[in-house]
């Protein structure tokens, strides 16, 4: 009892924060625009299948397998089961992300903050609109959470059985692997090199027989996915808003701070970010933009865990730079009003800048979110 009421006076701020943006999440799924919340029983038996028994989606063991005996346990249809996981999971994967933010040193506002822009992200707020299709990425998050805190606390064995359990959550979760071998490889002054050898290889030989056995070879049409996803200005125009919708200001932000982070003195928090992103960041970019549908927002969403915090960092140097509390009641509205219109000249521009997207489906509410973060 005890534990329980000291994990609510840690969290019970965050906790209400987390529920209140995903039911704003629920709500944007549900009435605002059309979302596959609505479709029939019938499809969602379909999807479930594709996902169960058909490449590259039956590799992927927690979602689909958790939903479905939850299916059958219960009677409940899949499509609530799915929405019931997937909402904890991200409730869950929200908290995790505060603790970690606050183990890399954030006090609470700004560890607040940063889960907040966890939260409010186009591949978190709008998780299940096409074509952004979440379906096993709260899982790699949270074990991509699990993994970093583990390395971070150089705790070996069990950063390699998170990263295990990752990629059998989604086997994108490889992309990782740089993160973990560096991170491994600096640790050999203070660790055995056995130990970490045995860490660095057991996701390998694990999760590659599990590969060899079930796998199959990847289609030949991701070879000629760079072309599709930029083949005509419609196909550009999703991809271009994917990217910009993937981190929106935090982009701007996370660039900035790795410039300031590269010109000084690092903490060992700030390097495990600086490399962090360096390792991950343009490979998992580089292999969306070639070898995957781009459009799928999520994708790019990955290296949120090193990308956040640069910004929040940026972020945090730059608003004391500013010194915003002596700016005066007159200067703030007009801060506020500039602001606005800034928001609404950016969404105004958007629509004259991508007035037509290939892939319909949440295409006014992808420009609008994009518009929003160019204003």
């Amino acid at each position: 009892m005890s534990k329980i009421r000291q994990l609510w006076k840690s969290y019970w701020l965050a906790s209400i924060i987390a529920a209140c943006l995903l039911l704003i999440s629920f709500w944007l799924h549900t009435v605002n625009t059309w979302s596959p919340m609505s479709l029939d029983d019938q499809v969602w038996n379909t999807k479930m299948d594709l996902h169960l028994n058909h490449h590259p989606f039956r590799l992927r063991l927690f979602q689909s397998h958790l939903t479905n005996w939850l299916h059958l346990l219960t009677g409940v249809s899949l499509k609530i089961t799915f929405y019931t996981v997937q909402y904890l999971l991200a409730f869950i994967t929200g908290l995790l992300f505060l603790k970690y933010l606050r183990r890399l040193g954030f006090d609470r506002f700004w560890a607040h903050l940063g889960m907040i822009l966890f939260f409010t992200s186009l591949s978190v707020l709008a998780a299940h609109f096409a074509p952004i299709h979440t379906w096993d990425d709260f899982w790699m998050y949270l074990l991509l959470l699990l993994t970093a805190l583990s390395i971070l606390n150089s705790s070996w064995y069990q950063a390699a059985v998170f990263f295990t359990l990752g990629c059998f959550a989604r086997e994108t979760f490889l992309l990782m692997y740089p993160v973990l071998l560096f991170f491994a490889w600096r640790e050999l002054r203070f660790k055995s090199i056995v130990k970490l050898s045995v860490c660095a290889l057991m996701p390998l030989l694990i999760f590659g027989t599990y590969l060899i056995i079930f796998g199959e070879q990847p289609s030949v049409k991701r070879w000629g996915l760079l072309f599709y996803n930029f083949e005509n200005s419609a196909r550009s125009a999703d991809s271009a808003v994917s990217i910009i919708n993937a981190f929106g200001l935090v982009w701007v932000l996370a660039i900035a701070g790795m410039f300031k982070l590269k010109r000084q003195s690092r903490t060992a928090s700030q390097e495990f970010c600086y490399w962090g992103v360096i390792l991950l960041l343009p490979l998992n970019t580089l292999l969306v933009v070639f070898f995957t549908l781009l459009r799928e927002t999520r994708l790019i969403f990955i290296p949120f865990l090193f990308v956040i915090p640069v910004a929040l960092w940026f972020g945090q140097s730059l608003w004391e730079s500013m010194n915003i509390r002596g700016i005066g009641f007159p200067k703030s509205i007009a801060l506020i009003l500039g602001t606005s219109l800034f928001i609404i000249g950016g969404v105004l521009l958007a629509e004259v800048v991508w007035p037509v997207f290939d892939y319909q489906a949440s295409s006014e509410l992808r420009r609008n979110i994009a518009g929003v973060n160019i204003g």
